[in-house]
């Protein structure tokens, strides 16, 4: 392709990556609870934490569910009810900031150093309470409430103590978040809502909408944001701003919020479906913005009603973890990080019939000059193409390097990989320029099958001409294995799936 066809249209890169987005359905995939997970009274999964390195674990029944998940692999499930004689039982879960994991329930807290396999209890007595959830402080102290209670309290891992604390209005806790400042900031059923100062000192604000809120957070500009079943409402003047209505008016039910690794604020809960029937219901989740804006997006269950009752990101790669135990389906799930960013460009496929090569740009601009013969004759469209991100870099996606022959030395032909091994070895070669501004995003196969692509996603085949000899390399990447065992069939290399691009 022309040198300088490919200057102008890789200067307007930066233009087409800076359109907007458009909202699209996430792909999950879930997992059914195994046997081995007991299921108590049908509560199900009660709470989670996630390691830094990206291990789950699900405090369900008298123990933890630890999985190490690496997509597109299976996940692998460990059951775990006992360390050293100490059990597991556990009703909430949080590691801290040196790893350690805590767990409170049965009347105690639990510390789980999970590299040492080693735990240690700490009984609580009946004025202490029986915790229900948990909340990591700045220090590493361990804050628990005690559901439906007016009472909670703060463990010092260092000495031991536990402080008892009350709310001045007697108000029932349902949640904490940590402020910024490293302040402690609780919700009520009793439409309170109360700060807790390094001093115990409490500052309480009655609140409008007459409902409670049962899931706080904080973004990252330092804005406190509650969730009621009605929507969600952010924090302004000691009240919440538009708050929710106790019942909802609209079809979706918000069941809590969580914060992403940029700091965005998600929402999750359920959709009902159409004419609300409550049979159909669906998982939602969706982003709220500073300024109030929201969106919501479904994914249909594999069974049953669909609700995420709880959802948090992994730390290493920032995907999504959530589980769904209303009672109906008893399941958890993964939303790949790359997915929580819509899609901005087609990948379209030339070929030109003089040079029997085949071409793919992701720019729009670039396959509208090739389309009026700025690449010079015989090229025209396949009818080939794919989805992909441009304006990286996308969570969870790699850059697609994208290479020309070097004129002169080279092919007069461009190759594609996001293999890292391969873009470093191509990058070496003199015979190849590397084109920094015609980069997008893919996801990466693992290994050479389809299965190596991950869920939302489709494999690309590549298959190569074998005329290295005659310096006029040229390779096909196609979606559809039909035109990839076709190209096979002509005698073309076949190279099995390389890149994996979303759906």
């Amino acid at each position: 392709m022309p040198r300088f066809l490919r200057h102008v249209a890789l200067l307007l890169v930066s233009l087409a990556a800076a359109a907007p987005m458009v909202a699209q359905a996430l792909t999950a995939s879930y997992f059914p609870v195994p046997a081995t997970c007991p299921i108590q009274g049908g509560r199900g999964i009660s709470g989670a934490a996630i390691h830094p390195d990206g291990t789950i674990y699900l405090s369900c029944g008298d123990g933890l569910l630890k999985i190490v998940y690496n997509p597109p692999a299976a996940p692998v499930e460990t059951f775990i009810s006992q360390i050293g004689g100490v059990s597991l039982y556990a009703v909430d879960a949080a590691f801290d900031n040196n790893g350690i994991l805590w767990l409170v329930g049965n009347s105690q807290i639990t510390r789980v150093d999970v590299g040492a396999n080693a735990a240690l209890a700490y009984p609580l007595t009946a004025a202490q309470g029986s915790p229900s959830r948990l909340l990591i402080g700045a220090d590493n102290q361990v804050w628990y409430l005690n559901n439906g209670n007016a009472t909670f309290g703060r463990f010092n891992p260092a000495t031991g103590a536990i402080a008892v604390l009350q709310s001045p209005s007697g108000a029932k806790l349902t949640d904490f978040a940590l402020a910024p400042d490293g302040h402690v900031w609780y919700g009520s059923y009793d439409s309170m809502v109360g700060e807790v100062l390094p001093d115990n000192t409490i500052r309480e604000w009655p609140v409008s909408g007459g409902n409670y809120i049962p899931s706080l957070v904080f973004d990252a500009t330092g804005q406190l944001w509650g969730s009621s079943g009605g929507g969600v409402a952010r924090w302004v003047n000691n009240d919440w701003e538009n708050a929710p209505a106790a019942t909802p008016a609209l079809s979706t039910f918000v069941i809590g919020l969580t914060r992403a690794p940029d700091g965005v604020v998600w929402q999750y809960g359920f959709v009902y479906g159409p004419g609300n029937d409550e049979n159909q219901q669906r998982w939602m989740v969706g982003t709220v913005a500073v300024d109030g804006g929201q969106t919501q997006t479904t994914v249909v269950p594999p069974a049953g009603r669909g609700t995420i009752a709880w959802a948090r990101f992994r730390p290493n790669d920032g995907g999504l973890v959530f589980f769904d135990t209303n009672g109906f389906v008893k399941l958890y799930g993964f939303v790949q990080p790359y997915a929580r960013t819509p899609t901005n460009t087609t990948v379209t496929e030339f070929y030109n019939v003089d040079l029997d090569h085949y071409f793919i740009t992701a720019n729009v601009d670039e396959a509208t000059a090739i389309d009026t013969g700025s690449a010079g004759p015989g090229w025209s469209r396949t009818g080939m193409s794919f989805k992909a991100w441009l304006g990286g870099p996308i969570p969870g996606a790699a850059e697609v390097c994208r290479f020309y022959g070097t004129p002169g030395s080279g092919p007069n032909s461009h190759f594609y990989t996001t293999i890292r091994e391969e873009c470093v070895l191509v990058k070496q070669d003199a015979g190849w320029t590397y084109e920094a501004l015609g980069r997008f995003w893919l996801v990466r196969a693992i290994g050479s099958t389809p299965a190596g692509c991950p869920a939302g996603t489709q494999p690309i085949y590549r298959a190569y001409n074998n005329r290295f000899a005659q310096n006029d390399s040229n390779h096909r990447y196609a979606t559809d294995v039909a035109v990839y065992n076709q190209m096979v069939a002509l005698g073309w290399s076949g190279e099995g799936v390389v890149m994996c691009a979303p759906v």
